[in-house]
């Protein structure tokens, strides 16, 4: 709610009145209402509309700067990087770059934006309006030919599920405008402006897309191990749009354990894993990943933890937003010292954030055949 002036208006023509009969009596420097010090001001809030607003404003500058050879090159040169494991480079660090004649590429695109737009005070709310901003080849960057391709520029829309939009608006560095399908991979590269899912406000990378983040290589315990042998999206499209680069994708291992008694019965997550495949290596076809997940033990002693005969695993491409809960529920049976099998029903939680993907979930029996195809309707995986 913005401050009303008039809201108080009974209250301030008192003050006031009582300021003017003491004025010829005591010089006053101000007669300002004390209780207005404490009056709350409240900042101007960012909706993700106006994220994707501002960064609409910034694509058709970004695509004009494009007709630069030095900055095609120096865009395709810090997106193979790949800094957080995907084909991008935040602006921040973009900016401090230098180009000919001693400018920047912050300084440029900031004077090209502020033409635009008015002024430079403006072009500077703009660009900080977009959290985490970042700059994206995220299609065929190994076959960019920067001398000879001028990519267009399109906007990753902030927040939006890829099921709300079907297409993308693209600036061309000519100053036109089209539009791509978000379903369909074009075939020649495309920039793509958006905000960085991998990283903290602050620029850090999330544990997870660290170099030494490493499932497949995690040290094991002895015993028979579960392994999740690989995976594969059979639309990527529908669960992250390519302008959006790699899918972030998580899979929660859920279960029910005990440590010798019915009473120790619980519902546990059993482990968290992170992948983060280039498109082409899920997007319906197999991905390998080989993890280990845990030492499946369903037979008690009584030092040894004991493990329900189903797991849950549950998938999810993650983005951001407002946390929430869901709630799963496992069955099968659980083996007690003394007792045999009983029946187990658990009701174990996950923590998602509301623009999250759902990518489904589905049972792992201990009987079943290792080499049995387990599908959510969305991706499909085999054990091991």
């Amino acid at each position: 709610m913005k401050f009303n002036p008039f809201s108080n208006l009974k209250r301030s023509v008192s003050f006031a009145t009582v300021c003017l009969l003491l004025a010829g009596l005591v010089l006053i420097p101000a007669c300002q209402d004390p209780a207005d010090e404490f009056m709350p001001v409240q900042a101007e809030q960012v909706t993700d509309a106006d994220i994707t607003a501002a960064m609409n404003q910034a694509a058709p500058v970004m695509a004009e700067m494009l007709n630069d050879i030095e900055v095609r090159n120096l865009i395709k040169e810090n997106a193979l990087k790949q800094f957080d494991g995907d084909y991008d480079v935040l602006y921040k660090d973009l900016a401090i770059q230098q180009l000919r004649k001693g400018e920047t590429f912050g300084m440029r695109f900031t004077a090209n934006l502020a033409a635009k737009l008015g002024s430079e005070a403006e072009a500077e709310r703009v660009i900080n309006m977009i959290p985490r901003f970042h700059v994206a080849v995220p299609v065929n960057i190994e076959k960019w030919d920067t001398d000879a391709f001028v990519p267009s520029v399109v906007v990753n829309p902030f927040h939006l599920q890829e099921s709300e939009y079907e297409t993308y608006t693209t600036y061309t560095a000519n100053g036109q405008t089209s539009a791509l399908s978000s379903r369909v991979d074009p075939e020649f590269p495309v920039v793509a402006l958006g905000v960085n899912e991998r990283t903290y406000d602050d620029g850090r990378l999330k544990p997870q897309f660290l170099a030494s983040y490493d499932d497949a290589n995690r040290a094991r315990v002895s015993g028979e191990q579960e392994r999740l042998e690989a995976f594969k999206i059979l639309n990527l499209n529908a669960l992250e749009g390519w302008a959006a680069g790699k899918p972030e994708m998580r899979v929660d291992v859920l279960g029910a354990r005990a440590f010798g008694s019915i009473s120790s019965i619980t519902d546990h997550k059993i482990t968290t894993k992170y992948y983060k495949p280039k498109r082409n290596q899920v997007n319906n076809t197999w991905y390998t990943v080989n993890t280990y997940l845990f030492n499946w033990k369903t037979i008690p002693t009584s030092s040894t933890t004991v493990y329900g005969d189903e797991i849950k695993l549950v998938w999810v491409e993650e983005d951001s937003g407002a946390k929430f809960e869901i709630e799963f529920s496992i069955g099968g049976k659980i083996k007690i010292p003394g007792i045999g099998d009983v029946s187990v029903s658990v009701k174990p939680k996950l923590t998602f954030e509301d623009k999250d993907d759902q990518a489904g979930d589905a049972i792992v029996d201990f009987a079943d055949s290792k080499s049995t195809i387990y599908s959510t309707g969305l991706l499909q995986f085999e054990q091991d």
